[in-house]
């Protein structure tokens, strides 16, 4: 099957449409944490240098989830609760980067390359959106309510996994 036909039988799949869906979502998350970390820790008292660790935290622990979720995944035969995990995984810490207060504080933690495409095209509107919904001035910014926003993203993103995806690994127990 080649490139062209492998693309249409992908968006002919409802399945594939609703993981664009969510890696839309996801992706336009991360781009707008990402795009606007140095503002949201600035306004709770840390460093821009601090901000800079925090995003590269959250790069690298998508990319070790990248690099092992589907591995697992693939492993156990199922492939839904990994997406539930993932899509989970960032609505605490959102909220924990929303709330932190001035103390020390340290946070660890064909089809592929189609689902990052979709996700990038929210990446243009996801950090205005952020930027329209802040609130204070210039030099205080506050972005309780963007992460409020992204939380709700989150929330939205791992409902549409829970009903919608359905299950296709190997041990799908409707096979």
């Amino acid at each position: 099957m080649g490139i062209i036909e492998s693309l249409q039988h992908f968006i002919r799949s409802a399945n594939f449409r609703t993981l664009c869906l969510v890696s839309l979502i996801g992706y336009g998350m991360h781009i707008g944490l990402t795009v606007t970390m140095e503002k949201i820790i600035s306004y709770q008292g840390f460093t821009p240098s601090f901000a800079s660790y925090v995003a590269a935290v959250i790069t690298v622990g998508g990319i070790v989830g990248a690099a092992i979720l589907p591995g697992l995944s693939e492993k156990v035969g199922l492939r839904k609760p990994f997406l539930i995990i993932a899509a989970s995984v960032p609505i605490p810490m959102i909220l924990l980067i929303a709330h932190i207060s001035n103390k020390p504080l340290s946070l660890a933690g064909s089809a592929v390359g189609t689902l990052m495409a979709v996700g990038s095209i929210v990446s243009v509107f996801i950090p205005v959106i952020m930027e329209l919904l802040k609130m204070g001035n210039e030099e205080r910014p506050d972005y309780r309510v963007a992460l409020l926003f992204l939380m709700a993203m989150a929330v939205v993103g791992l409902i549409v996994v829970i009903l919608k995806v359905e299950e296709t690994g190997p041990c799908n127990k409707g096979d």
